[in-house]
């Protein structure tokens, strides 16, 4: 009986190392296949000499995610005439790290652009979105819903950023001032305070990664989540004309998130169906 009692914790920590290596796998599978798990489901049309390629990506900054592999596997095959990016990134220099860092359209815009490809953004320029928002919103709940996004994008990323949270929100606040919104108080106190209108509890840079935010303008009901609903589709219009304009290149890439691949799936293969 005393022997079997010794045994108990060496048992006991075998179980807590094989847990611990169990967990350290999935995360590993987590981080690195993510993509094949919720995308991977590309749209491919064609028409006659024309057709049209939308990678379903998910947003990533992680150098061992397969979907960069991916990526570059079949934007090469395809050899597009045009490649279209979202997030302004068509403007990206640098090099493949740097690119991968940045997340996949930077990374679309550098496989592109070392292949000789034109390479466009696909998205409203930022002015225009912000003109068009602020003909229904206040330009708080404008900015409110840019920043939010925009952390929440940074904490769903795997791997974290080396920016400071309060460089992040007073960036965007400047460039959206710079893009006409309509807003003077461009201070850390006063951008802090805008947002914890929105928020469960007030947010600094400690708990940023934790609060989930993602879930204020993407799933919960309220005036955030309607502005984010709005510009969303005002995208989703801009880019299928953007698509329609640009079908003269022929061969078409496309790398965008996959909700705006789902919403705009039954236009674009009317477009492609003559």
């Amino acid at each position: 009986m005393k022997k079997s009692k010794r045994f108990i914790p060496v048992i006991a920590a075998l179980f807590v190392i094989i847990i611990f290596a169990v967990t350290l796998n999935v995360t590993h599978i987590w981080k690195n296949y993510k993509y094949r798990i919720f995308a991977g489901h590309h749209l491919r049309l064609s028409d006659g000499n024309k057709s049209l390629f939308w990678f379903d990506a998910v947003h990533s900054n992680n150098p061992r995610d397969i979907m960069f592999k991916d990526l570059e596997s079949l934007l090469t095959e395809n050899t597009p005439d045009l490649v279209l990016v979202e997030g302004g990134y068509d403007t990206f220099q640098g090099n493949r790290e740097s690119a991968i860092a940045e997340g996949e359209s930077a990374f679309a815009a550098y496989i592109a652009k070392q292949n000789g490809i034109i390479v466009e953004n696909i998205e409203p320029p930022f002015a225009k979105q912000i003109e068009y928002l602020q003909t229904k919103y206040d330009p708080d709940e404008i900015l409110a819903m840019y920043l939010l996004r925009q952390i929440g994008s940074q904490a769903l990323m795997p791997e974290e950023s080396n920016a400071h949270f309060y460089d992040i929100l007073k960036n965007m606040t400047h460039f959206l001032i710079q893009n006409g919104l309509n807003y003077q108080n461009a201070n850390i106190e006063n951008i802090l305070a805008v947002l914890n209108r929105f928020l469960p509890e007030p947010i600094n840079d400690e708990n940023w990664h934790n609060l989930k935010v993602y879930r204020i303008y993407a799933k919960n009901d309220g005036i955030i989540h309607t502005i984010y609903d709005d510009v969303t589709s005002y995208r989703n219009i801009y880019l299928v004309e953007l698509i329609q304009q640009k079908s003269r290149y022929g061969k078409i890439f496309i790398v965008m998130g996959g909700q705006h691949l789902k919403d705009t799936k039954k236009k674009l293969q009317e477009m492609y169906a003559h």
